[in-house]
């Protein structure tokens, strides 16, 4: 039986202004218009009597209480159970407050609406269900994104140092540069539907007075002009936990969302042509709660006695105090984070999905071990537990994403952790519609 699937944007660029934003490191930030629409954007897939959904939004992060919330109403309105159901963010900081963070409080007058938007983004692609041909292929993409995590030459990391200065030594890792597409055709063989995965932070027009949908919206729009508009294109984010637009090796780089998106959009329509079709007929999606444990956190109770700690940082000593707070009110309940794991399977592709700012060391080591040759990371999905960088990132002092912080917690093989789920999920999936 061949594969149904059905296709939806709904658009949440904010109904009301002004909104507070996301991204205020120092104080809180107000937009009062969107530079281009946010979306909603969805798929649905079909078939042997299974279905399964995915939803990603033009936001930052969508917590875990958010996503349990759109998968119950999904499974009661369309009957697609919750294990079936991805809700992803692009990563996109240029959104509305959709967490609370010490400088600013999130917007629920918004997230309600993000929520209703998301099952409705669901539901009226599983009203668009049709017989499709669906095909896949991987392309390179290496002048976009950068390793933004620097070793200096007195031994320590920054994240973000300052383009081209002289005490940056070396990259401390690499970038992943595979850009892959899955596209759905009609009977007419017309484009339907476009998923996108490539692994980059999506940080444009974080600051300032705007909502953006920063270079993932750039991105498919630009792919929607180029196809036609009966195709929805949907990004996915790859492991960008530790990747950036911006270029650390080069001052006069020119760091545009707009440029971005343009190269990237060019690079999906050059690769259409060239997609292979999947021979399976496969729907499949598995979802584990996994155990994280948090780390001690006595070396922050120390950092953030010195007013000179948060210098090679990007938050102020206040946020990170305030971080310590949080973090001993979670500790005083629990000691560990609950982790959604899932793999999702259309044919002979599998999405393995993490709730975390995952390093791409750790989606590198998925893609490569895993048992389909098509393997694809999404993170930012089914909520987000914050930075998950290497064990080796833990070695050496300074840098933002393992400084412990409201959004750097666990323990340092907590990326491994989660890799391991993710590889024996992506067998059972494999084994399970052999």
């Amino acid at each position: 039986m061949p594969i149904r699937a059905g296709f939806s944007q709904v658009d949440i660029t904010p109904p009301y202004w002004p909104i507070r934003k996301y991204g205020g490191l120092h104080h809180t930030v107000y937009a009062t218009w969107a530079t281009d629409p946010l979306y909603a954007k969805a798929a649905v897939f079909e078939a042997g009597g299974e279905r399964i959904a995915m939803v990603a939004l033009d936001v930052v992060i969508i917590e875990a209480e958010h996503v349990a919330a759109i998968r119950e109403q999904v499974q009661e309105r369309v009957g697609i159970p919750p294990e079936h159901v991805l809700v992803c963010a692009t990563h996109n900081h240029a959104c509305p407050a959709v967490i609370t963070r010490p400088v600013f409080e999130r917007e629920e007058e918004y997230l309600a609406f993000l929520r209703a938007s998301a099952v409705q983004a669901i539901a009226q692609a599983c009203e668009g269900l049709q017989e499709v041909t669906l095909g896949v292929v991987s392309g390179f993409e290496g002048r976009l994104s950068f390793n933004r995590r620097w070793i200096m030459k007195d031994g320590t990391v920054k994240t973000h140092p300052r383009p081209g200065s002289a005490d940056m030594r070396c990259a401390e890792g690499g970038i992943d540069p595979e850009l892959g597409v899955l596209c759905a055709r009609d009977a007419e063989g017309k484009v339907v539907g476009v998923i996108v995965n490539f692994a980059c932070h999506a940080v444009h027009k974080m600051g300032g007075p705007v909502v953006s949908a920063g270079f993932p919206g750039s991105l498919c729009r630009r792919v929607r002009e180029a196809v036609g508009d009966r195709c929805t294109c949907m990004f996915v984010n790859g492991a960008c936990g530790n990747i950036h637009h911006a270029n650390p090796m080069d001052p006069d780089y020119v760091d545009d969302p707009e440029r971005m998106g343009r190269l990237l959009a060019a690079d999906v329509v050059a690769l259409l042509p060239q997609t292979t079709p999947l021979q399976g007929d496969t729907v499949a999606g598995v979802s584990r709660d996994i155990r994280l444990p948090l780390r001690d956190f006595s070396a922050l109770e120390r950092q953030v006695e010195d007013p000179e700690f948060t210098k090679p940082l990007l938050a102020s000593n206040e946020v990170y105090r305030a971080s310590l707070e949080v973090l001993r009110a979670i500790r005083a309940q629990r000691d560990h984070e609950v982790a959604n794991v899932q793999v999702l399977r259309v044919g002979e592709v599998a999405f393995a999905c993490i709730p975390a700012e995952y390093f791409t060391e750790h989606g590198l080591r998925i893609k490569m071990e895993s048992v389909l040759e098509k393997t694809f990371v999404i993170s930012l999905a089914n909520g987000w537990v914050g930075y998950v960088p290497t064990a080796r990132a833990f070695s050496r002092p300074c840098g933002h994403e393992t400084t412990g912080a409201l959004w750097s917690k666990l323990i340092p093989e907590a990326g491994d952790i989660l890799a391991d789920a993710a590889l024996r999920m992506v067998a059972e999936v494999t084994a399970s519609g052999a």
